[in-house]
């Protein structure tokens, strides 16, 4: 086995703090995760994120296993390092940074791999990561005007709360009836204007 790193950012526009707080948040960093639903929130320690505090997690598909994630360093506003206590001996590290356009968030994992299978690894975990940041960037987004802040409820409410399976069919049947409704307006604008050529 040998060790790779992988590397992805992405610059948000929202205040460092709020973008800080929801990694931070270990419920809302995960329901973000592409991976949500593959895995569970078993328990927090009541010191988290102290340096050593530790985050269960279940695997919701066979074997059905837990693994730990241990805060390795903490460096407030700058950096949240953890590691996971699974097989391929994962660090990852959240780094933090003010720029003009917000914050910009940038996410490092390390992880052992074998030579056969490390490109195509490699590449389907930059693939979860640049879902798993885009995710984080719409979702810290929702903060300015009633819209967005009434949308930020909802999906803090109801749809983040939901497995993958649930949320793809909400998304179905908004999308339904946003057609149906563009249709039937673009059918009453095609009425009125045959009406008002006769």
């Amino acid at each position: 086995m040998e060790t790779t790193k992988v590397i992805a950012w992405i610059d948000i526009d929202a205040p460092l703090q709020e973008v800080y707080d929801a990694i931070l948040n270990v419920e809302k960093r995960m329901q973000l995760s592409p991976l949500w639903g593959a895995t569970k929130l078993e328990k927090i320690d009541q010191d988290y994120p102290k340096e050593g505090s530790q985050v269960e997690i279940q695997l919701e598909s066979p074997p059905y296993t837990s693994y730990r994630t241990i805060v390795t360093g903490l460096n407030p506003l700058k950096k949240l390092a953890y590691r996971l206590t699974v097989e391929r001996d994962t660090q990852v590290t959240w780094r933090f940074q003010e720029v003009s356009s917000g914050t910009r968030l940038t996410y490092q994992e390390e992880f052992n791999v074998e030579a056969d299978e490390k490109e195509l690894f490699s590449q389907s975990v930059r693939d979860v990561i640049q879902a798993w940041l885009k995710n984080i960037k719409r979702y810290t987004e929702l903060r300015e005007g009633r819209i967005k802040k009434i949308a930020k409820w909802c999906v803090d409410r109801f749809y983040l709360r939901l497995r993958p399976d649930q949320r793809k069919t909400i998304q179905t049947i908004l999308f339904m009836h946003i057609v149906g409704m563009v249709s039937s307006i673009m059918a009453i604008l095609a009425w009125g204007i045959a009406f008002a050529l006769k």
